[in-house]
This record gives C-alpha cells, structure tokens and sequence, in this order.
C-alpha cells in the first residue's frame, strides 16, 4: 500500500476546538466544572481507501499512528471504501478515536484506538 490515507489535520483541529468551546461555555456558565458531560466525542472526517489484500490502512490522528485493518467480508482489490473517526474526549483532552470502515454505505468494521 504506496499512499497511506491521512484524516485532514485541519478537520481534527476544528473538531478538537469545537469541544474545547462546548467544554469552556459549559464551565462559564455554571462557574464549577460539569460533570455530567464531560465526555465528548465528535467527528474527525472521512477519508476515501482502497481495499488491497482484503484490507486497508490509514494513518490516525493524536499521534495514534498507522493502522491496518483486516476486513471481516472478501472484497475485491481495488473496491474504494471509506473510513471515519470519532474523536474521543473528557474534559476536552483527546482520549482516542473510533474508527469506522463503510463499503457500498454499509459499516463493515468498527475499532477503537485509545480510550471512548
């Protein structure tokens, strides 16, 4: 696999600072941190992948590094898929992401990096 697909470095900064204002609005007006959602998870964007040898790769966000995943269903090489993440949370501190792999529209594979 040449190119190993990235999640756009700018999405995730977007994403991470639209919590960081969710966490800090939460925290104004209240005056005391809030417990009751101080976990937050929210996408990261979606990136377009190549299946070769019945999986594919991408590299993750939050220093999480390269990532192969073997597909649970044989699909030919060459099939475009998509993947996604959900960045993970607490108290506005990345935890980890979850990884999503859709083929055809349909999710064929899910995992977690870190914690969520």
């Amino acid at each position: 696999m040449a190119d190993i697909p990235s999640f756009d470095p700018k999405l995730i900064q977007n994403a991470l600072d639209a919590v960081a204002r969710t966490h800090d609005e939460r925290t104004s007006d209240t005056g005391k941190l809030s417990f009751t959602n101080s976990e937050i998870t929210i996408s990261g964007g979606c990136v377009s992948v190549t299946i070769k040898d019945g999986k594919i790769c991408v590299n993750l966000p939050l220093g999480l590094g390269r990532h192969c995943v073997s597909l649970p269903v044989h699909f030919p090489d060459g099939t475009a898929a998509r993947a996604c993440i959900k960045i993970c949370t607490k108290f506005k501190i990345p935890t980890g992401c979850r990884l999503t792999v859709s083929v055809a529209g349909e999710e064929v594979y899910a995992e977690t990096f870190g914690k969520c």
